[in-house]
Order: structure tokens, then C-alpha cells, then sequence
């Protein structure tokens, strides 16, 4: 998936995904936020924990700046 998001500043920013159920996570990973509007693409595919269909939560923060946390909805085509 990919997540858009808006920084004020360029900075590291640390992407977590939780299952919304159980509230594990299951991905982690470290985006270079640029000034302005800014596209990251998210493997999860190369998530050590097994990803299955449901709802994850996805938060997004770094020194001082929190983004509004976002539901992400993963249904495998079968």
C-alpha cells in the first residue's frame, strides 16, 4: 500500500501497522519525510508476522510531529 501524508519539515519518520484486533505489530519501518507532500510505499508482504485479512491500524510520527492514525482494510484476493 502507500501511505500520503504532508510534513512541515524533512525528518525520519517511523511507520508502525498494528493489527486493530489484537493490537500487535506487525510492520515497522523508518520513511525520510521531505518538506511538503510526500508518497511512501509499505511491503507487507516482507512483514515477518504473517498478514492476514482484516483491519491494521497504520501510525505515523517522528521528532515532534504525529499524524492522525489511519485504518487500513487488507483482503486477500482468494
Amino acid at each position: 500500500f502507500s501511505a500520503k501524508f504532508n510534513s512541515n519539515s524533512s525528518q525520519p519518520l517511523v511507520l508502525k501497522v498494528y493489527e486493530a484486533a489484537t493490537g500487535r505489530m506487525v510492520k515497522q519501518q523508518i520513511v525520510v519525510a521531505y518538506s511538503g507532500d510526500n508518497q511512501v510505499n509499505i511491503n507487507l508482504t516482507e512483514s515477518q508476522s504473517t498478514i492476514t485479512d482484516g483491519l491494521y491500524i497504520v501510525t505515523l510520527e517522528g521528532d515532534g510531529q504525529r499524524y492522525q492514525p489511519a485504518k487500513l482494510i487488507i483482503t486477500k484476493n482468494k
